[in-house]
């Protein structure tokens, strides 16, 4: 309920003339103001379409908004924004002079109109025009403003500008304000003073030690510098004064800079390449784009350009923030520092951002934000290069140390080399005297072993030719050996073929007797199958005989039949019939039966024979097996007896050729030691040439003996100037400082 009646109120507010707000809107000055913040006093009007004048507002045909509590800042807008502000002097005693202070130096075009005393004064001030138009020489812009006791003042403002636009304003006495300033700018100097002297000292270290970290971080420190100073007009008052386009887009050119080399020193600090591989595409991507972003504001509007450029170093930041949060994670030393400086800058640099977009109010802490953040910042990252810069001077006394300590131990060493070199020289001394004596006795005993060595070499000689005979030999009883191994292979083939035609008759016999045993079994097969026959015939006698009784009797019952039909008279006629067919088929049968009778009595007669006649068969058959049994036993004796002769053979042919073979061998043997012999009487006569031609190099090696002593001496005299010059050196060493 009480936010709706608080907006009921506004909105009526809103809609009243200025007249009935007069009592609000005019700020009644008197001589104790020295300073008062003037936002709760602006009366405020957006142009969208740029189309109102200063006559439409004199002639208060619009209406302007009343004021707030809070700064205005309306952000990025290409609207024209008119303020007004209105002054009395009911209590004043005297007339006073007042500054009022525009503190946002980026605003373009600015239209002051002072309207006093039916007096109207125009001041055109803005980054688009000269310095020279400035009441006074000031980075922000600055109005003079002069009243009298029970005066009255409206001052209007139009401003447009491509950058963000917001309105901190102050009223200042000259004194307060000159105070004020002094104090600021004596800060603003120290910090400049502060950032230059790490930069210098950097720039130093670099040219000393070379450590390439030091030169981007005096990089990255003097770039925020020059933003800083573009940023809050300074370059623009003091160094580049009339360059009004440059003074402009200044701004988002310092901006890349300052993210190219915050990326680059992180780059380097960090030495993303060894330890953090993964992330040097990203840098060298955010390198590349803040490099570009560098050109953006030469070919775009500022408003496009400076978001460009703030989204740039926005997300170049967030880049630094992951790649510190996983140097610590990987454990790299340096990063606490690291990450503790760099999130107050982002935390700075963000607040300031969001206060240039309007989100958030203008205050002294946000005004700040940034150059608190970068003063941190720059503290931080120097006490951790500091840190590191300790670590490399530390490594590098350890490397100096290790170098002092391996210079000694050279020194050692060459003290010890010396040492061993003159007791080199003193033992190659007695050497040489050891060796002249001795070469004397070589030179003796060389004609001694010339004599004995001719000798040698005639017995050597004799050896030879006893070789050469004994080589004859051999050959001969080598070629006897080879006839004789070709003699035993004939006879060893022989008896392989016997055998194999023995082996060939016994498999013959072994077939014949294993036949006749199967003609036996077969033969024994078909006598018992006749015997069974004979049994069958004997056996169809029997139902023969059977047969010839049914008959009779069928002949008897035929008769008996015929007695009764013919006693029947005539109802017997025709079984009379049938019994006279009855007595035709037992004829019939009677007569078949004794056929059959006689038949069969022939096959059992010739059954009998053949059964005797198998019987004969059978033992005629088992006589040839035996007989065949027999031959294969005998053909098997032959056939081992074969083969003992062939395997005695192969034996003596095999010892035949390795009798061959040997022979062969020792004759080779013989050619060698015959050749040996030739070749050692001619080396013993070489031996005997060299004894005499080393007997006549025996004075030439007494003499390099002699040239040996000199130089061990030459050695010795050597070895005491080295001493004389390493005390001159030991004593001429200058300690390099730390």
């Amino acid at each position: 309920m009480n936010r709706f009646v608080g907006i009921i109120i506004y909105i009526v507010c809103a809609c009243l003339p200025d007249f009935c707000l007069a009592e609000t809107s005019i700020m009644n000055l008197d001589q104790n103001i020295e300073r008062l913040e003037l936002t709760p006093y602006i009366y405020w009007l957006k142009d969208t379409n740029n189309q109102i004048s200063f006559q439409d507002i004199t002639n208060k045909s619009v209406k302007f908004n009343p004021p707030s509590d809070k700064m205005l800042n309306f952000g990025f807008s290409k609207a024209t924004y008119w303020l007004k502000l209105r002054f009395t002097t009911a209590e004043l005693k005297e007339t006073l002079f007042w500054y009022i202070h525009l503190q946002y130096p980026l605003l373009n075009d600015i239209n002051c109109y002072i309207v006093h005393n039916n007096r109207i004064d125009h001041i055109q001030t803005g980054t688009h025009y000269p310095f020279s138009n400035r009441p006074i020489y000031h980075p922000d812009f600055i109005f003079p403003i002069h009243m009298e006791k029970n005066d009255h003042l409206t001052i209007y403002f139009q401003v447009k500008s491509s950058s963000s636009i917001q309105f901190p304003m102050t009223l200042w006495k000259p004194s307060a304000f000159y105070s004020y300033e002094i104090l600021l700018y004596m800060g603003i100097a120290s910090l400049y003073v502060f950032f230059i002297f790490i930069s210098l000292l950097n720039i130093i270290l670099f040219w000393i030690i070379r450590y390439r970290t030091c030169l981007i971080y005096a990089f990255f420190i003097l770039t925020y510098v020059l933003f800083h100073m573009s940023y809050k007009g300074i370059a623009a008052a003091w160094i580049w004064p009339n360059w009004n386009v440059w003074a402009t887009i200044s701004i988002p050119v310092f901006i890349s800079l300052t993210s190219m080399a915050a990326v680059l020193f992180t780059k380097h600090f960090l030495k993303i390449c060894e330890q953090l591989v993964k992330f040097n595409v990203f840098f060298q991507t955010a390198l590349v784009v803040s490099i570009a972003g560098i050109f953006i504001p030469f070919i775009t509007p500022y408003e496009l350009s400076i978001k460009l450029t703030m989204c740039i170093l926005v997300l170049s930041s967030f880049l630094i923030l992951i790649t510190i949060v996983a140097s610590l994670k990987k454990g790299i030393a340096q990063s606490k520092f690291f990450l503790i400086a760099w999130i107050v800058v982002i935390v700075g640099v963000i607040t300031y951002i969001s206060k240039t977009f309007g989100l958030l109010p203008s205050s002294f802490i946000i005004e700040k934000s940034v150059e608190i953040g970068y003063f941190l910042c720059v503290f931080m990252l120097g006490f951790s290069l500091l840190e590191q810069f300790q670590k490399e001077r530390k490594r590098q006394n350890r490397i100096q140390e290790q170098a002092i300590i391996e210079r000694k131990q050279h020194m050692d060493i060459q003290e010890k080399t010396m040492k061993a070199l003159d007791q080199k020289a003193k033992d190659l001394h007695e050497i040489s005297l050891n060796l002249s004596s001795q070469i004397d006795q070589l030179n003796l005993e060389s004609d001694t072993v010339a004599g004995a060595s001719e000798e040698m070499s005639a017995n050597i000689e004799t050896i030879a030719s006893a070789m050469e005979e004994l080589s004859v030999n051999i050959k001969s009883i080598s070629t006897a050996s080879k006839k004789m191994s070709q003699h035993n292979t004939s006879v060893a083939s022989a008896i392989q073929e016997l055998t194999s035609a023995m082996n060939q008759i016994s498999n013959h016999a072994q077939n014949g007797s294993n036949i006749a045993a199967h003609v036996v079994s077969m033969a024994g097969i078909t006598a018992q199958t006749m015997k069974d026959l004979g049994l069958a015939a004997d056996q169809i006698g029997s139902v023969t005989e059977v047969i010839k009784r049914i008959a009779e009797k069928t002949d008897i019952l035929a008769v008996n039949a015929a007695i009764e039909a013919a006693s029947a008279g005539e109802a017997g006629k025709g079984f009379a019939v049938v019994a006279n067919e009855i007595t035709k088929f037992s004829e019939q049968s009677a007569s078949a039966a004794e056929d059959i009778a006689k038949r069969i009595a022939g096959v059992q007669d010739q059954t009998q024979k053949a059964i005797s006649g198998i019987s004969d068969m059978q033992k005629v058959i088992e006589s040839m097996n035996l007989s065949s049994e027999s031959i294969s036993q005998a053909v098997e004796q032959q056939t081992m007896a074969l083969h003992d002769i062939s395997d005695n053979a192969s034996q003596a042919n095999t010892q035949s050729d390795e009798i061959a073979l040997m022979m062969s061998e020792m004759s080779l043997v013989s050619d060698d030691v015959s050749k040996n012999a030739i070749e050692a009487s001619k080396g013993v006569n070489e031996i005997a040439r060299s004894i005499r031609s080393l007997n006549m190099s025996g004075q030439e090696l007494f003499n390099i003996c002699q040239r040996i002593e000199q130089e061990a001496q030459d050695m010795i005299e050597s070895k005491k100037n080295s001493k004389y010059t390493n005390t001159g050196e030991q004593s001429g060493c200058i300690n390099v400082p730390d």
